[in-house]
């Protein structure tokens, strides 16, 4: 089973060098670069997991992952932030600390395996 995952970033090299990271995982990836294309595909795709970051154009992570636990409960999240601390992060969220070198890189692809164990149970 693949799974779906969409990574939301205004910042493109970021979301390319996420996508390099995470090219060796069984995951189909989608990029959008704001909330509105976040949300467009979200009504026009099957997604598993939600990767945004906290700031984002035309609003926010929080903003967007609020709208996401509203109307897609089951879509796994975490959240990239440079400026919210790990206690400011919703219950349930995965959360990734910014700016990151190797270890948030290694950070990152260990939380997205573990979602990917617990979708082929």
């Amino acid at each position: 089973m693949t799974i779906k995952m969409l990574v939301v970033s205004s910042v493109e090299l970021l979301a390319k060098s996420i996508v390099r990271q995470l090219e060796h995982l069984d995951l189909e990836i989608l990029t959008a670069w704001h909330i509105d294309d976040a949300l467009e595909m979200l009504e026009s795709q099957k997604i598993d997991l939600l990767l945004t970051d906290n700031i984002l154009r035309y609003g926010s992570g929080p903003e967007l992952i609020e709208k996401v636990r509203k109307k897609y409960p089951q879509i796994k999240i975490i959240i990239m932030s440079s400026f919210l601390g790990r206690d400011e992060i919703p219950s349930g969220v995965g959360f990734i600390s910014k700016p990151w070198g190797m270890n948030g890189y290694n950070d990152l692809v260990e939380q997205v395996e573990v979602i990917i164990k617990g979708a082929q149970k």
